[in-house]
């Protein structure tokens, strides 16, 4: 690299970085590009001059007047545009820089990688980095903006090399052995608590299954790897306590319900991964589940725990309520709830009085938050089921809660419960036998359990998801931004037309000759990297004018409360999209990805009716007709 840093400082930066890189910062600065661009190329010949040009790691960086640090880092992709693209900071706001790993981290990453490869065999840098970020060591969590920056601080037991015959290149990792992380959780052992251990029994031979596939094992001892990562959210769905172990008992339990599992032919394949239940009961009175997947040929194990939770591919969070009962027409029950509550738009759209598509979704979510919550309220005598009733989490025009009331199905086979009426507590009826059946009265959902729920915090640092964001989500980017970015590429010229037009049946494969596109990391992608930073600066302004701009929400699937924040990606005035960012244990912000307005709300309206100065029923409704 000293060679080719040499050879930068010889070059003039006009021959080094691409003008469009300056937009970014010129808006940030509030000056023409082009004058920016004049001053970064009399500052970096001045650093030349008089010997202040630095070297920064992989890159050299000078002062440009005003306070602000550039910084030339090489471009991975040469070919395809200049050397070199640029980073910038401005007074305080710097990007950190890449954390130093302990040497617990570095020993769990070694046995991790050992236990899954091979010593001496070159792996891409990318299937090694999925390898980490499946076992919870992600970007953030090691402290790094990418992962190949952390695999750099683990030069000692693994080597990256750059296989330049390819376009782009390819970066691979060798491993190599390190006598100071074996032993005591040596190569492939298990990362579980110090406990007593007994000998594990040597694995029977398992007979080869059909297909030419490796046969999964009967047992887990010796076979699986179990990380710290798949131990760690074990603990968490059991005790809701972030960063603990399972005990040896707990442990010996999940190995237990592998084995009974395998006994009865309970192990279900799902793509590359095999999932079975460990036996053991989370905090929400869910079955958790494992997967686990075949590790590389070569490794200490031949398998290893990928993931455990709760099986939401199995269970929906949409579906539980029709599990749960008979609501007779869909229509009707939903039409009968709107009518009850206080006014409210329902749906995205003024012409169809039925439709009630943001009702359908919060009902369905909320009865799901209130079962994991054990709130759905159940009276039963005798062994006799009598009536069931949850919260709506609406009131009606008197601010009186709306309760929800079933009554045994005379179809008990299809689902216990049938629905009767919607209630409040003491009216005629359905509202006399609740209060006359349950003490307290049904309670409604909660979400928040911390200020960091309801409050984006701007002293965090904010990291981007960028790939996930701009290439695996390049279909809910406005196609009029698309289009200004893109505005010079030949190549997405056709594609975008074919989406303007929006022919039937060629939106899929369209889209994904973008991502591929965007895929090489070109200028095209940092481009669309620059107005999206550009975007989110902006959003953070809107937080600090209005504390309101950062809007919750919950996602079922997985559980979790987020932050969503206004991304005007074309216009300042007009919101594009939310951008979805989650508090880490780290205490930084992790941008997730980003949502199309209607889906935002439907988020939003989970909690409760969003009072936001960018998002509601008609912004949502004027963005989906754009789309």
């Amino acid at each position: 690299m000293d060679g080719e840093e040499m050879r930068w400082e010889d070059c003039p930066l006009e021959e080094l970085i691409d003008r469009g890189v300056v937009h970014s910062l010129a808006k940030r600065l509030q000056v023409e590009e082009e004058t920016l661009f004049e001053r970064l190329c009399a500052a970096y010949e001045g650093a030349r001059a008089d010997g202040t040009l630095r070297r920064e790691g992989e890159g050299l960086g000078f002062s440009l007047d005003g306070g602000v640090e550039i910084l030339l880092v090489k471009n991975s992709n040469p070919a395809r545009d200049r050397p070199c693209y640029l980073k910038y900071r401005i007074g305080g706001e710097l990007r950190p820089e890449a954390a130093a790993l302990s040497e617990e981290v570095r020993g769990e990453i070694y046995r991790l990688l050992t236990g899954l490869h091979p010593f001496g065999e070159p792996i891409p840098l990318a299937q090694a980095s999925s390898d980490l970020i499946a076992a919870g060591y992600t970007k953030v969590s090691l402290g790094v903006y990418k992962m190949k920056t952390a695999f750099e601080q683990l030069e000692e037991f693994a080597q990256l090399l750059t296989r330049e015959e390819f376009d782009p290149p390819v970066v691979e990792v060798v491993l190599r052995p390190c006598p100071r992380y074996e032993g005591e959780g040596a190569q492939g052992a298990p990362a579980t608590p110090a406990g007593p251990k007994e000998p594990a029994p040597a694995p029977e031979e398992t007979p080869p299954s059909g297909g030419g596939e490796r046969p999964i094992p009967e047992g887990m001892e010796g076979n699986i790897f179990l990380t710290k990562a798949a131990v760690q959210n074990a603990n968490y769905l059991l005790t809701g306590l972030r960063g603990g172990y399972l005990s040896h008992q707990q442990t010996a339990q999940l190995m237990e319900g592998y084995r009974a599992a395998y006994r009865d032919d309970r192990i279900e394949r799902r793509g590359d991964a095999w999932f079975f239940d460990t036996t053991l009961t989370g905090t929400t009175g869910e079955g958790v589940v494992a997967s686990f997947k075949e590790a590389s040929p070569g490794g200490s194990y031949g398998w290893y725990v990928n993931w455990v939770g709760y099986d939401r591919d199995n269970s929906r969070p949409g579906d539980e309520l029709g599990k749960f009962a008979y609501l007779g027409n869909m229509t009707e029950f939903l039409r009968t709830l709107a009518q009850m509550a206080l006014p409210e738009r329902w749906s995205f759209s003024r012409d169809n009085a039925d439709d009630y598509s943001i009702l359908v979704r919060y009902i369905k979510y909320t009865f799901y938050r209130l079962k994991q919550e054990g709130k759905v309220c159940i009276l039963e005598r005798e062994g006799r089921r009598e009536f069931a009733a949850f919260n709506t989490g609406l009131v009606d025009h008197t601010y009186e809660e709306i309760y929800a009331c079933f009554l045994p199905n005379a179809q008990p086979e299809k689902t216990p419960w049938a629905f009767d009426c919607f209630c409040t507590a003491g009216s005629r009826g359905a509202g006399k036998r609740l209060v006359d059946s349950f003490n307290p009265l049904p309670q409604a959902a909660s979400y928040f359990r911390r200020k960091e729920d309801l409050l984006y915090d701007l002293e965090r640092e904010l990291i981007l998801d960028r790939h996930h964001i701009i290439v695996d989500n390049v279909n809910r980017l406005p196609l009029d931004f698309l289009e200004e970015v893109l505005y010079d590429s030949g190549e997405m010229r056709p594609v975008l037309g074919g989406l303007r037009e929006g022919r039937p049946g060629e939106q899929k494969a369209l889209y994904d000759r973008l991502r591929a596109f965007l895929d090489g990391g070109d200028k095209h992608f940092r481009r669309i990297c620059s107005r999206v930073d550009e975007a989110v600066e902006l959003a953070k302004k809107r937080v600090r004018w209005n504390f309101k701009t950062a809007l919750p929400c919950f996602f079922p699937t997985r559980n979790v409360m987020s932050l969503m924040l206004p991304l005007a990606l074309l216009h300042d005035d007009r919101v594009d999209v939310a951008l979805v960012v989650e508090l880490t244990q780290s205490g930084n912000y992790q941008g997730q990805t980003i949502l199309p307005l209607r889906e935002a709300y439907i988020d939003a309206r989970l909690l409760c009716r969003p009072d936001s100065d960018w998002l509601d029923t008609s912004a949502a409704a004027a963005a989906g007709e754009e789309d």
